[in-house]
């Protein structure tokens, strides 16, 4: 089993709403107020509340909130985002509580909001146990481009997961900040309104275990380094 030393990992949350929320944004002070509270002991205060975008275009419009060793969290007219970069096992550990929050916060303060799709997506860039990437690419695909030598083709996988309706997507590249190493990217599609954030992380990442090891891979998921 070829072993992967998680180097640099990104997980991203996303959930679409079936339709821009205009009621929240018809009270920005009130949207602050509120997630000021929401997320009250991971922020440092008023400073971490972030107004961006330009007014006249409510797509690019987004109130961020920073949250410390929980990453961002980001809301727009039609999608709610956050964002854990390079986190350790207790960090990781604490992410679907944030997530929670989130939820809470939306739910509460526009009763109406329905969320069209959920999305999570890890990133991750590390360094095999045995060999390069392109030794590892080449050994999963023997398709070369016929002209000079295969450096290893990337890959992308689809599966649709019939015990949960769920769609993934796994993608295996060169990474193009480690050198001779691999680049994993895990994305997960729930067509759900509601969902359990900690019993779907933790059904993501044995899903994606269970993926990787078919292919002959083990990815340390849990802490960074």
């Amino acid at each position: 089993m070829n072993i992967l030393d998680v180097q640099q990992a990104q997980l991203e949350y996303l959930a679409v709403l079936d339709r821009p929320a205009f009621p929240l944004w018809a009270n920005v002070p009130g949207m602050m107020g509120g997630l000021y509270q929401a997320f009250e002991g991971l922020h440092s205060g008023l400073a971490d509340l972030t107004l961006e975008g330009d007014g006249r275009d409510p797509l690019g419009r987004t109130i961020v909130v920073s949250l410390g060793e929980q990453g961002f969290f980001r809301v727009g007219y039609e999608r709610v985002e956050a964002e854990l970069p390079d986190y350790t096992e207790d960090e990781l550990a604490a992410f679907p509580a944030t997530l929670a929050r989130g939820d809470r916060w939306l739910r509460t303060h526009w009763s109406a909001a329905v969320v069209q799709a959920h999305y999570l997506t890890l990133s991750i860039h590390g360094t095999l146990s045995e060999g390069s990437s392109a030794d590892y690419l080449r050994s999963l695909s023997a398709i070369e481009l016929g002209i000079g030598k295969s450096l290893g083709t990337g890959l992308i996988f689809h599966a649709s997961l019939p015990t949960t309706g769920w769609d993934v997507h796994l993608t295996l590249d060169h990474s193009t900040v480690i050198e001779g190493g691999l680049f994993v990217q895990y994305v997960v599609t729930i067509g759900d309104d509601r969902i359990d954030h900690a019993r779907t992380l933790d059904a993501s990442f044995s899903f994606l275990n269970q993926g990787a090891e078919s292919l002959g891979l083990e990815i340390g998921i849990g802490a960074v380094g």
